[in-house]
C-alpha cells in the first residue's frame, strides 16, 4: 500500500513538472506566431487556473471563504498572491519570451538557493558548508550555461537572465510566503487563491479582455493548453503530490521541467546549445537536486521555529 501511494506521487510530481515544461514552450511558440504578450498571457493562465481550481473545490464541498476569515492570513493570502505567485509567472513568462523555454525553467529552479540565502537572513545564521557548496555549484553551472565558459560574451539574453533570476526569488517567495497557511488549509486552496489574487492584480496592468488581435484557432488551442493543461493541471497534479511524497523527492522530480522543456525547444524549436552550455545545465540541474534536500530540511527548520 505504501509502495502504491509513492508510485502514484511519483507519477503526479512528475506529469506535473512535465506539463510546466510543455507549456513554457507552447508559450515560447505564441510568443513567436504572435502579438501576445508574457504580461496578457501571465494574466489569462493565472486568472482562468484560479477561478477554475476554486471553482472546482467549491463543487467538490471545500470551504475555500473560510481562510479570509483571520486578518493575518488574508495579508499572508494577498502577499503570496502577489509577491509570490504573480512575481514569479510573470518573470518567468518574461525570461521565456526575451531568451527561451530551455534556459528560463532552469534559471528559475535556482528558487531553492536564495530560499536558503532568506533562511540564512532571516535568522542571522550563515548557510552551512553543504549550503554554501552545493548554490557555488549552481552558480558556476549558470555562469557556463549563459557564457559558454567565455567570461567575455553572454550566449544568453540580459534581459533573459535578468527575468529569470527575478522568477528564481518568486519561486523562493511562494515558498516560504504560504508556510503558515499550508498548516491550516488545503494545499489547493492556497493555490487557487493565489494564482486568483495574482490574476485580478495583473488586470490592473494588462486588462484580460483587451485580447490580441489576428488570432487564429491554433492559437486560441494553444492558449487553452497553457491555462488547462500547463498552469491548472499541472498545479493540482503537483500539489496534490505532497500528499504522498516527501517534499524533496517532489521537488527533485520538479527537475523535469527543465529537462523537458529543453528536449522540446532542441527538437521542435530548432534552439542550439553548445557543449560547455549543456555541461552548466547538467551542472545546474545537479546543484538544484542537492539543493532541493537541503532546502527541505531548512524548511522543516523554518517551520517549527514559526
Amino acid at each position: 500500500m505504501i509502495e502504491c501511494k509513492k508510485a502514484k506521487g511519483v507519477f503526479l510530481a512528475s506529469t506535473g513538472s512535465i506539463l510546466f515544461g510543455v507549456s513554457g514552450v507552447l508559450a515560447q511558440i505564441l510568443f513567436k506566431r504572435t502579438i501576445v504578450s508574457p504580461g496578457w498571457l501571465v494574466n489569462l493562465r493565472m486568472t482562468c487556473s484560479g477561478v477554475f481550481l476554486l471553482f472546482f473545490l467549491g463543487l467538490t464541498g471545500n470551504n475555500i471563504l473560510s481562510i479570509w476569515k483571520r486578518k493575518s492570513e488574508r495579508l499572508q493570502l494577498i502577499l503570496f498572491g502577489i509577491m509570490g505567485v504573480l512575481f514569479a509567472q510573470s518573470s518567468f513568462l518574461k525570461a521565456v519570451y526575451f531568451g527561451n523555454a530551455a534556459v528560463a525553467p532552469i534559471l528559475q529552479s535556482m528558487g531553492p538557493m536564495f530560499v536558503v540565502i532568506a533562511v540564512a537572513i532571516i535568522y542571522r545564521s550563515l548557510p552551512n558548508r553543504l549550503d554554501t557548496f552545493s548554490n557555488l555549484i549552481c552558480l558556476f553551472g549558470i555562469f557556463l550555461l549563459v557564457t559558454n565558459g567565455d567570461i567575455q560574451k553572454l550566449y544568453v539574453s540580459p534581459r533573459c537572465l535578468f527575468w529569470g533570476v527575478c522568477s528564481a526569488i518568486g519561486v523562493a517567495s511562494y515558498t516560504l510566503l504560504p508556510r503558515k497557511l499550508l498548516h491550516n488549509y488545503s494545499p489547493l486552496t492556497v493555490v487557487g487563491w493565489g494564482l486568483t489574487i495574482g490574476g485580478i492584480t495583473s488586470n490592473f496592468l494588462t486588462p484580460i479582455w483587451r485580447f490580441p488581435n489576428s488570432l487564429n484557432f491554433l492559437d486560441v488551442l494553444i492558449m487553452c493548453i497553457i491555462v488547462f493543461a500547463g498552469t491548472l493541471m499541472a498545479y493540482a497534479m503537483y500539489i496534490s503530490s505532497l500528499n504522498y511524497l516527501k517534499p524533496s523527492l517532489a521537488c527533485i522530480l520538479g527537475v523535469l521541467e527543465p529537462i523537458m522543456a529543453t528536449l522540446l525547444t532542441v527538437t521542435f524549436l530548432g534552439e542550439r546549445f553548445h557543449t560547455i552550455q549543456l555541461i552548466g545545465g547538467g551542472v545546474t540541474i545537479a546543484a538544484i537536486i542537492l539543493n532541493n534536500l537541503l532546502t527541505d530540511k531548512n524548511y522543516k527548520g523554518l517551520s517549527k521555529k514559526n
